[in-house]
């Protein structure tokens, strides 16, 4: 019967583990005999963290001493066991005064390590800059060579096209008068030669100018009639026709001058000149 009665009451009982400020409650509610509350490990308050980096590793280092005593304490409280001894502060504080120092020592072996892969990227930089240094300068030279052998080309190719012989350009040019005053004059040239004189403009062509032929005797002027004649109309001055030039020469015309001398026709005696102006 009592057996019966205890493993009712057993089968009756609850138990609930709530945190209550910062400290673990465990509180059992049994039938017939009322409710049990137990405190457990109580965890420290929020650390006012610092802004200094030193002073900030030291916080932290306390913090996890704290809470690894504070997990080891709720361990043995679950269990039912006797909570284990914390450390003392000072032992603590003592413990976490080379943290700092063991921080500083892992971050300057790291910046020696970043320093030495900077440095090793720096030398491979510099000699890839040496080396597109050298391709460019090669290149460049390169360049200037090939502009220098095309202007010896061309200088060569100039003088040798100035040193070549021309043949001579000839022109011709008569010129004639006859007995009226009126002037004829015709010329004639060498295709071919004017053309070439033309292609290579530095070589003056040479011409050749004929002399006007020589003039003829001048004709006697017939003698005025005494008798009264009605005087004849002036003739109106006409402009000398000169026939047009020939087809070549309007094709290729070369750098010629036409002398051309008029006949002169020889004054009438005086003793004529005056019975002409008698009316």
């Amino acid at each position: 019967m009592l057996l019966a009665l205890w493993a009712a009451a057993a089968a009756c009982t609850s138990v609930k583990v709530a945190q209550k400020d910062n400290c673990w409650v465990r509180r059992s509610e049994r039938w017939l005999a009322g409710s049990k509350e137990e405190v457990g490990p109580c965890a420290p308050p929020e650390p006012r963290w610092s802004e200094d980096r030193l002073t900030r590793l030291m916080q932290e280092c306390v913090a996890r001493a704290d809470y690894r005593w504070q997990a080891r304490a709720l361990d043995a409280w679950t269990r039912g066991d006797r909570l284990p001894e914390q450390t003392s502060e000072e032992k603590v504080l003592q413990q976490c005064l080379g943290e700092p120092t063991r921080a500083v020592l892992a971050e300057n072996d790291a910046l020696r390590g970043r320093n030495d892969a900077l440095q090793k990227r720096l030398a491979e930089l510099s000699s890839d800059r040496d080396l597109a240094r050298t391709s460019e300068e090669d290149a460049r030279r390169r360049l200037v060579g090939g502009y220098e052998k095309m202007a010896e080309k061309m200088t060569d190719y100039l003088g040798t096209a100035a040193n070549k012989a021309q043949a001579p350009a000839t022109a011709t040019a008569n010129a004639s008068s006859d007995s009226e005053g009126t002037a004829h004059t015709e010329s004639a040239h060498d295709a071919s030669t004017s053309l070439a004189a033309q292609t290579t403009p530095g070589q003056p062509g040479t011409v050749v100018v004929a002399p006007a032929p020589a003039a003829g005797p001048a004709e006697p002027v017939p003698a005025v009639r005494k008798a009264r004649a009605r005087p004849r109309p002036a003739a109106r001055a006409e402009a000398p026709a000169c026939p047009p030039a020939p087809a070549a020469a309007a094709a290729a015309p070369a750098r010629s001058e036409a002398v051309w001398a008029p006949a002169l026709v020889a004054p009438p005696p005086a003793g004529e000149r005056a019975t002409a102006a008698a009316p």
